[in-house]
């Protein structure tokens, strides 16, 4: 079944036979990466190239790779469903991707972006799977309506205009927003009707009553941050910044984002904790950010280059994962790494140089967009099994 039909026809996907990055070339927005899919294309081609040079050492160490306790797979942090995907609503993708992955029994990640709608649907995404009912597909025609809303909501993207104003009943330890901003709030406001997503089956329930994602925010101001992590908190597994995407080409002119230092990381990483949510920073990829993360110390590290997406150096997350493990696990309680992961070797190569989770993205879209749930689950299942 295509969801948001007819999806395969209008997602931005090439539907290769493998994702390996050679076709969508330079396709920002889309699902492609900077100066020609660089590095979209070496993170995918480098995992067999490190599980072969591990084979080079001989059959003990290659006994280690194919005996490492397997990674958790957790979806990874994705916004811009209309200009990246082509989906016609930014919540009727984040609530077709979630669920899709959550009922394979992947976990989860959501992201930030800019309108601020783009975070809102993941939160109400992920607290959607917790309730008891969840409202059923309503088909073409209630997607295409609204369509106008979140056509609105791009053009507030590109003037750089969000949608704010949240009250917080407390702050310092403990603060709960009065009431974050819900999904159907942000879009009256931005011309944005509710409805959409997913038809979820009767009876096939998540086995958790309140799921919990790891919410990726962007390099906001610190004001700002602090502001996302109060609407995220309810729905947060974890809590991580993007530290790399202050220089995404997609949100350059779009809004205030900056390079983190070491005293705001710590002053971020210090406000999980008084929520008592474990503190992430993603985009790890640079000698600087690992003398960055020497001084952070977060309870978790992900190597990440943003998919290739990221102009900031040329090179892959499996190699520089090979190279940097080991130094890094010292400055975390927990390394992640994403980009180009495809097969199940690929999640042991991982976890043989100590990678306790990792994120995948691209595939996850495109077994959406050709065929729905199935499809999501036969690939998760190849990643895992």
């Amino acid at each position: 079944m295509i969801l948001d039909a007819p999806l395969q026809s209008i997602c931005k996907c090439h539907f290769c036979t493998e994702c390996d990055g050679t076709g969508c070339i330079s396709e920002m927005p889309g699902m492609g990466g900077f100066s020609e899919n660089v590095n979209f294309i070496r993170n995918c081609a480098d995992w067999s190239v490190l599980e072969e040079n591990i084979k080079k050492l001989g059959n003990k160490e290659y006994s280690k790779l194919l005996s490492a306790p397997l990674p958790v797979v957790r979806l990874a942090p994705i916004t811009g469903g209309i200009e990246n995907i082509g989906y016609s609503t930014e919540k009727g993708f984040y609530r077709d991707i979630v669920a899709a992955v959550w009922e394979a029994g992947c976990k989860l990640s959501i992201g930030d972006g800019c309108p601020d709608i783009k975070l809102l649907s993941g939160i109400e995404a992920v607290k959607s799977l917790g309730s008891s009912a969840v409202s059923s597909f309503s088909g073409v025609s209630n997607e295409s309506a609204q369509a106008s809303g979140d056509a609105a909501a791009v053009g507030a993207s590109s003037a750089g205009s969000e949608v704010t104003g949240t009250v917080f009943a407390n702050s310092g330890a403990g603060a709960v927003p009065k009431a974050a901003p819900s999904v159907a709030s942000a879009g009256v406001s931005a011309g944005f009707p509710a409805g959409g997503g997913l038809p979820t089956d009767a009876g096939n329930q998540c086995p958790e009553q309140n799921p919990r994602a790891a919410v990726f925010i962007k390099p906001y101001p610190q004001d700002r941050i602090i502001e996302r992590m109060e609407w995220s908190a309810p729905v947060a597994e974890y809590l991580g910044i993007d530290i790399d995407s202050y220089s995404i080409v997609t949100m350059r002119n779009l809004v205030k984002l900056e390079r983190k230092s070491i005293a705001q990381l710590i002053e971020l990483k210090k406000e999980a904790a008084k929520k008592g949510i474990p503190f992430a920073v993603k985009g790890i990829f640079t000698d600087s950010d690992i003398d960055l993360m020497k001084e952070v110390r977060p309870d978790v590290i992900v190597i990440s280059n943003h998919g290739g997406r990221v102009e900031n150096r040329i090179g892959s997350t499996a190699l520089f994962m090979a190279e940097n493990a080991a130094l890094l696990s010292g400055y975390c309680g927990e390394l992640w790494v994403d980009g180009g992961i495809r097969r199940h070797r690929d999640l042991l190569t991982a976890a043989y140089y100590g990678v306790s989770q990792v994120m995948v993205g691209r595939p996850f879209i495109s077994a959406l967009c050709r065929g729905g749930k199935a499809a999501v689950r036969s690939v998760y299942e190849g990643l895992v099994k």
